[in-house]
């Protein structure tokens, strides 16, 4: 991934430490709040691929969707650490990569809106 733009790689840098994080969920909460977020994640992914491939006309409303799929991912990570399904350390660390991912998916919808 090293030729992607930071975007991508922030968001595939998310997925992965999402995943590492809800594995060790315990079970009564991996099948709910981890498959969520989990789910969540990848979904967000392949909005954002599905937008850098798309013609330039379907591509605002995936920026769109991508935007509410980060913000469905980000309440779903704050409900896990308030009820200390994360720790303080793993939440600020999600938060930050998911502000990061904010950003930058600000930043391309900016540029997008300007073209």
């Amino acid at each position: 991934m090293s030729q992607e733009s930071p975007l991508f790689a922030k968001a595939f840098d998310l997925q992965v430490y999402l995943f590492t994080v809800t594995g060790e969920f315990p079970r009564s909460r991996r099948s709910v709040l981890g498959r969520r977020v989990e789910e969540s994640s990848l979904r967000l992914l392949d909005l954002l691929l599905e937008a850098r491939k798309c013609p330039p006309e379907q591509r605002a409303q995936l920026l769109i969707e991508a935007d509410l799929e980060l913000d469905r991912l980000r309440y779903s990570v704050r409900l896990c650490q308030e009820i200390d399904l994360l720790s303080r350390k793993q939440g600020v660390h999600a938060a930050a990569l998911l502000g990061e991912c904010g950003r930058l998916l600000g930043a391309w919808v900016k540029r997008y809106n300007q073209a």
